[in-house]
């Protein structure tokens, strides 16, 4: 008889072995910048949903915004070391001006000063100069700093 519990509950062991094992394959991961990608837009494309961005200190010079429409996490060395400057002189897209679009409500993006968003027309500051546009996601513990234009979207920052 006690054979017969065994039996029965080896194959439930087994199966959850088997389940465990492959739910940890699916695990969130950590991608670094620059170590695994040296341009963070280049992180976010390659990431899976619930990722987190590890992004180094130093300055990171961006000529397109970085769009976050995707459950992840950017993490920054802290707001004084990881700096993100859009270094674009004329920028003529919707939105395209500012250095973050974060539209994701799960997305988090925190530690990081963001600089530089800036729209110009005709080589005039215009509306749409944004370190960042959230439309849905968190920014939190971060800066938003030399920035040109506006806008009066109460999503802008």
């Amino acid at each position: 008889m006690k054979l017969v519990k065994f039996a029965l509950v080896s194959p439930i062991i087994t199966i959850s072995v088997a389940v465990f094992a492959a739910l940890g394959a699916q695990a969130e991961k950590t991608i670094n910048v620059p170590g695994d990608y040296a341009a963070i837009a280049d992180a976010v494309e390659n990431a899976d949903p619930g990722d987190t961005i590890a992004v180094a200190a130093g300055t990171y010079e961006i000529s397109n915004m970085i769009t976050v429409d995707k459950f992840v996490r950017i993490t920054g060395a802290g707001r004084d070391k990881t700096i993100i400057t859009n270094t674009a002189t004329a920028v003529v897209a919707n939105r395209t001006g500012a250095v973050l679009y974060l539209n994701d409500p799960d997305a988090v993006v925190e530690g990081v000063t963001l600089a530089g968003g800036r729209y110009t027309k005709g080589g005039t500051p215009a509306s749409g100069g944004w370190g960042a546009y959230v439309a849905a996601g968190t920014l939190q513990d971060a800066r938003v700093t030399n920035c040109r234009g506006g806008h009066d979207d109460a999503n802008d920052v």
